[in-house]
């Protein structure tokens, strides 16, 4: 939970009015960000001919990273898109 000075809590408690018309103001609390894993990949546009092999060899090949072998793992309702578990912390990889 977010930390707020004791005046905005102030303001944020008030009724406030604006030409005769109640507004609700309330304190901003930013969004959660989405977990980030370090060593998973969303891929998308797979194709019928892309299976796991052939995408750890391009792994390999472009980022230097090796697939865990049985990681990809298919959206429910996309063949088109997967989830890949590579070995190690690779970071943010520009290379592909």
């Amino acid at each position: 939970m977010p930390v707020y000075s004791t005046v905005a809590k102030t303001v944020a408690e008030r009724i406030h009015t604006v030409e005769n018309v109640e507004i609700v103001v309330n304190l901003y609390t930013p969004p959660i960000p989405p977990p980030s894993y370090p060593n998973k990949f969303l891929i998308k546009g797979l194709t019928e001919k892309t299976n796991e092999t052939v995408l750890g060899l391009f792994l390999e090949a472009k980022a230097g990273c090796a697939l865990v072998p049985g990681s990809l793992t298919y959206h429910a309702d996309d063949d088109n898109t997967a989830v890949i578990t590579v070995e190690g912390d690779v970071g943010m990889l520009n290379t592909l």
